[in-house]
């Protein structure tokens, strides 16, 4: 940021994170109401959204049980009565 805060743009989380306290600092000195709360909190919310993500690609990670398949085999059987022809373009 070489020093300079610049509010009049949006603030990203990186920034936030990389110095919170220069952050504040610049809101409070634009007199921005409860500074340090508001960043705090944008922090814990960020948190626990990215807890909530993990949790999200955990549960996607864990393996499917297995499909119900015939004790007998474990292949595709398909019925033996029946040819397969091709569909006629008409």
């Amino acid at each position: 940021m070489n020093g300079c805060l610049n509010i009049t743009t949006m603030l990203t989380l990186k920034q936030i994170y990389d110095s919170p306290e220069q952050i504040i600092a610049g809101l409070q000195k634009k007199h921005f109401a409860n500074a340090e709360e508001t960043i705090r909190r944008v922090m814990a919310i960020d948190s626990e959204r990215k807890a909530a993500q993990q949790q999200k690609d955990n549960a996607r990670t864990k393996p499917m049980p297995p499909r119900h398949r015939p004790a007998s085999s474990s292949k595709l059987s398909l019925p033996t009565n029946r040819r397969w022809q091709p569909r006629s373009r008409s």
